[in-house]
């Protein structure tokens, strides 16, 4: 389960410039801008600093830095293969630079960043193992750590099959990978606010004891006619009212928590504009999508309920709201979809 495709720390850096293009006169607030190459197609680009620091945009170029030569070559025909064959794809190159014997300045490669829908999906970059010929392409994303045994990145020499990674891993955050994954927050938080209750009618039920213990070392005649005026006097508030409401509110977040780990009811998701729905049951690898009017009136009323219930919090027989757009309904509820 996972948030995002890749959370590399450059991801939100190279989104921000990407989303730049279609603002062409804007700032982008990092000094730096992105160009296009001459020699490969035109998803691919460039990050380089606004100055004219690199003068060179034909990759057939590169190889200012002779270490770097071979790493260079493998990136560029590893991108006239791949640009070509996913052209939804944006592929970001973050560049080196120096300066040669001839004093002019020259680009080299460092990796590549894959973008797809608004997000970056994945990062590639090269190894050259000294006394070896052949240049390592290492390729990663949360998908790949997941798909992994140990984690880590999935290495090739080869450019095909580092273009079959590309379309195994390399695409945005599906909708069942973005319900499992809220799903599996939504749980960890009731379950949260469950022990969270559990420890504050613990501490009211021993606030009780501590004080009704108290008052019978006392030997206070009046003690059982007093008790609820005495114990309400205690730190501002009564103990036993605050336990009584515990156990109350307990007992319908055990009822909640139970049904989740036993996966009944669904996982709902609302968009922003409050139209599409798309829910989930637990243990499924199917996300079902709604639009408003196709739900019924149970369903609706059960979710108006959670939408104006604070975060975090249970309705009895109805369902848990985690925050704004993502809840939990109650099977009764659930049934009124066929689920």
């Amino acid at each position: 389960m996972m948030e995002n495709v890749y959370d590399g720390y450059r991801a939100a850096e190279v989104t921000e410039m990407l989303a730049q293009l279609s603002k062409p006169d804007a700032d982008n607030g990092h000094g730096k801008e992105l160009r296009n190459f001459n020699a490969l197609p035109n998803n691919v680009y460039y990050v380089t600093e606004a100055s004219p620091m690199l003068q060179r945009s034909d990759p057939s170029t590169w190889a200012g830095v002779v270490d770097n030569h071979r790493a260079d070559e493998k990136a560029f025909a590893f991108l006239s293969l791949v640009a070509k064959k996913f052209p939804r794809l944006t592929f970001c190159l973050q560049m080196g630079s120096s300066t040669g014997d001839d004093g002019e300045h020259y680009a080299w490669f460092r990796n590549l960043y894959v973008h797809a829908g608004g997000e970056v999906v994945g990062e590639m970059h090269t190894e050259t193992k000294w006394g070896e010929q052949d240049v390592v392409m290492h390729f990663s994303n949360n998908r790949i750590n997941a798909a992994r045994k140990h984690g880590g990145s999935m290495k090739t020499t080869k450019i095909d099959r580092g273009k079959s990674i590309i379309a195994k891993y390399f695409y945005g955050l599906t909708t069942i990978e973005a319900i499992t994954y809220k799903a599996k927050v939504v749980i960890q938080q009731a379950t949260s606010g469950q022990y969270q209750m559990q420890t504050k009618r613990n501490q009211s039920k021993q606030r009780i004891i501590d004080f009704v213990r108290d008052q019978l070392t006392a030997n206070d005649a009046n003690f059982i006619e007093s008790m609820e005026h005495l114990v309400g006097n205690q730190q501002g508030s009564s103990p036993v009212a605050l336990y009584k409401s515990c156990v109350d509110d307990l007992t319908l977040m055990d009822t909640v928590c139970k049904a989740q780990k036993l996966g009944e009811g669904l996982f709902v998701s609302i968009n922003e504009a409050g139209e599409e729905y798309h829910t989930w049951k637990k243990d499924t690898t199917t996300v079902k999508k709604y639009v408003r009017h196709e739900l019924p009136s149970k369903v609706l009323g059960a979710l108006g309920m959670l939408k104006i219930a604070e975060d975090n919090s249970f309705i009895s027989g109805t369902g848990y709201k985690y925050e704004r757009g993502y809840y939990w309904i109650a099977e009764e509820i659930a049934n009124e979809l066929g689920c």
